[in-house]
Order: structure tokens, then sequence, then C-alpha cells
């Protein structure tokens, strides 16, 4: 009972936080894949085969989209409540690992600064944690037809899906439930039977998978990258649990102390992460080395750094009990201090929870064409930000489902990290007048600036 209502007092706080930062940070943890999600998302309704669409995740924009029509604000809610769920579900699979103080993974998660940072984004991330989280606690109920059959989803909310599937059939082969591996399908099945009509393919969910590339689409880079990368994600004091929880599993999995539901745990993280490592050294899968993708596993990891936790006590017990409370306590009041400190794997509040300076620039951008009578013009540009700032934005443009086309007085943004045409082609062969130039300087200290620009002949 002392668990539980430590548990609930937990998520009653992480809620009281979350709605806090939902309307006080205006934010959207960056302006790429975390506002396209969203855009796909919320027009869904008006264009049903967003729902099929594989880059867009179609049980992510399943579940988000109604949440979606609230603006960036419902799906900041969307996903802290899907935050919520992981939390409970973590302390759920921590009680079935016989975990004593079961609501401790739950706070290791908690205090995970780019988990905070980036629950309150449109990214599938969360969803993915999510989705692990349940299937993992009905693995170690030994539900394993309802693992299978929820797992078999996972590729849907994010491609890394197929990765833990992967995991979770080996851990079904060496218990000998090969009978119900074929399940594994069914999310592909009943995706690629909804989908087809859209498609005109029942198998678009193979044919249309954006990353089944081996080539360098987006460069490649050290092996060790997430290995460097992982502490921007759990922070400094998680960080330490974790790699000490690998000696912790190692010393017991030598020893035979270690049962196969708590081997799964760190084997999943395994899998997972050296696969996303070998990925990005080959360069391969279209990999850009993202470190975020290590949130769909929060739920894992913060499991290992309880074990990381305990292990340290453990080694602790035979010292005098000044000494025990002083590391039970003082590891725990880090990791909670940890996020708020002025380091870089911390939570910058500046530069992570409020719209960064090329947001701040595109404002800026809007003000000035709606005080030139211009703002309810048809405005076309890659950025998709600009949705957020003018009514007529040409949606199906942005999302690559309609042709670059222009019409009279039709306005162009042109913004040089995101557009797939160039100036040149813009100015000489469009015929496109320069109207407006803006810059500014970004959180790194480089030039940006967007150009406008409007057809008129």
């Amino acid at each position: 009972m002392q668990n539980k209502s430590l548990l609930w007092l937990v998520l009653g706080v992480y809620a009281i936080i979350a709605c806090f930062t939902i309307f006080y940070f205006d934010g959207t943890a960056g302006t790429g894949d975390t506002i396209t999600h969203f855009l796909f998302a919320k027009y869904a309704f008006q264009y049903p085969i967003f729902y099929f669409d594989h880059w867009a995740k179609p049980i992510f924009t399943l579940l988000a989209s109604p949440f979606a029509q609230f603006g960036f604000t419902g799906i900041k809610v969307f996903n802290a409540i899907t935050t919520l769920f992981t939390l409970y579900f973590t302390y759920r699979c921590a009680v079935m690992l016989n975990i004593k103080q079961a609501f401790l993974p739950v706070i290791f998660c908690i205090l995970m600064p780019s988990y905070y940072i980036l629950t309150f984004s449109g990214l599938t991330e969360p969803l993915f944690a999510l989705f692990l989280a349940v299937g993992t606690y009905f693995l170690l109920k030994e539900k394993y037809l309802y693992a299978v059959l929820w797992v078999s989803f996972m590729p849907f909310v994010r491609s890394e899906g197929l990765i833990i599937i992967l995991a979770f059939a080996c851990f079904l082969l060496v218990k000998g439930k090969w009978k119900i591996l074929p399940f594994f399908i069914t999310g592909h099945a009943v995706y690629g039977l909804a989908g087809a009509a859209f498609h005109k393919d029942i198998l678009w969910v193979i044919h249309k998978m954006p990353y089944r590339t081996l080539e360098h689409v987006y460069g490649k880079g050290s092996l060790f990258h997430f290995v460097d990368q992982l502490i921007y994600i759990v922070g400094l004091p998680v960080y330490g649990l974790i790699a000490i929880s690998l000696v912790y599993y190692s010393l017991r999995l030598y020893k035979k102390q270690i049962d196969l539901k708590e081997l799964f745990i760190p084997f999943t993280f395994f899998a997972f992460f050296v696969a996303h490592s070998l990925f990005w050294y080959f360069g391969i899968f279209a990999s850009m080395g993202l470190k975020r993708v290590l949130i769909g596993i929060v739920p894992l990891m913060g499991i290992m750094a309880y074990h990381g936790y305990e292990f340290i006590l453990h080694l602790l017990s035979k010292t005098s009990v000044k000494v025990q409370l002083f590391f039970k306590y003082g590891i725990l009041l880090y990791a909670v201090i940890f996020p708020f400190t002025p380091n870089p794997a911390a939570i910058n509040f500046k530069e992570n929870m409020y719209l960064d300076a090329s947001q701040q620039l595109a404002k800026k951008v809007a003000q000035d064409l709606q005080q030139k009578g211009l703002s309810s013009h048809k405005v076309i540009s890659d950025n998709h930000y600009f949705e957020f700032l003018f009514p007529n934005f040409d949606i199906l443009r942005a999302l690559s489902y309609k042709d670059f086309t222009i019409q009279k007085n039709d306005i162009l943004i042109y913004d040089p990290h995101y557009s797939r045409i160039t100036k040149e082609h813009i100015e000489k062969t469009l015929g496109m007048k320069l109207i407006g130039r803006y810059t500014s300087i970004n959180e790194k200290r480089q030039e940006i600036y967007y150009n406008v620009y409007q057809y008129s002949n």
C-alpha cells in the first residue's frame, strides 16, 4: 500500500507540473518533426490518407488527432497523458520484477531531462515509450499473446518497433512459446488492409516505408555516438546509475542469479541501443543519429537506473548507517537537483521550453505581412511553423501531398534551413519578387533569415 500511495502522489505531482508546463511555456520542442507530426494529426480528419502515412506514424496520428484539433496545446496534453500512463505501467513492470520500492523507477524516469522536455512536443517517442511499457508489462505478467498483439502495432508508432518485436520474439523463443510468434504480423496485416484503399497497394506498409535504404541519406558517425549522447537524454545521475546497473546484471548473470524476466530489461535496452548505434555508424535506414530516439526506451532505463541504485546500496550494506543513509538519500537528492543545474545535460528552460529564435523571427514576419495587408494571401513555405501564423497556409504543399504551384499574389517564404527549392529558382525561373528579408541570430550565434517573395504576374 505504501508503494501505491507514493505512486499516486508522484503521478499527482507530475500532473500538476505538466499542467503548469503546458500553459506557461509556449515552446514546441523544435521546429521540425515536432510540428510536422502535429500537422498530420491536425488535418487527418480533413485528409484521411494522413492516417495511413508511414512517416507520420499511423497510430500516433490516430490517437493524437482528436487532441490536435485544439492546437499545439492539445498535442502537448496528449503527450503528457501518454507519459502519465507510461509512468504508471513502468511502476507495474517494477512490481512484476519484485522491486520493493517500485515507485523509484518512476521517479528516475521523471528526472530524465530530455524526457521532460520532449513530452511537451508533437513527437512520437513518448507514445512509443508507452507502448513499450505496456508490452513489457504483458510479457512480465506472462500474458504472452496480449504482449505479441500489442507489440505488433509498435512499428506504426515508430519504425523502431521492429527492433522491439525482435527482442520480444527472442524472449518467447527461449520460453518455448514459438507457436504465438506468427501473431507478430497482426499490426502489419491490419494496417495493410486498412490503408490499401488509399494506397492502392495491400503491401503499402512495406513499399511506403521511408527508411528502407542502405544509402547514407543523412551521413554516418561514430559507433559510440549514442554512448556519448545518452547522458543528454537521462542526465548525469541516471546515466551513472544505468552504467552501474550493467555491472549488477553482469554479476548476476555470471552467478546465474538472474531470471529471464529480469534479464529481458537490459537485453531489450541493448537491442535497441546497439541497433541505433549500428544504423548511425553505417549510415543506413536513414539514420540521423538523433539522440531523442532513446526516449522510446525510457521505461527500461528507469528500471535499470533503479537496479544500479540498489546495487550501490547493497555494496554499502556493511558500512555504517550514516554512510548508507548519506548515499541512499544523497543519490536521490542529486538526481532531483541535477535537471535544474547549469549543465549541458540538464534542462535549459530558455532554450528548451520557449519558442526558439527562428520561431520568434517567423512571428515578426507574420506581423509585418499583416501590417502590409498580405497575411490573408495564400502562404507557401517548407517551414511548417508558418501554419500557426497564417490562415491560408498551403498545408498540402508543406506535407508533400501537392505539387508546387503559384498564382497571382501568392506569398512564398524562403527559409534556407527547410526549403526544398533554391533561391535562384524562385527568383529566376518562377520570377517572384523579393518583398522582404528578415534576419536574426539563433541560439548558436548563427544567422537565420527568411526571404519573403510575392508572385504578381
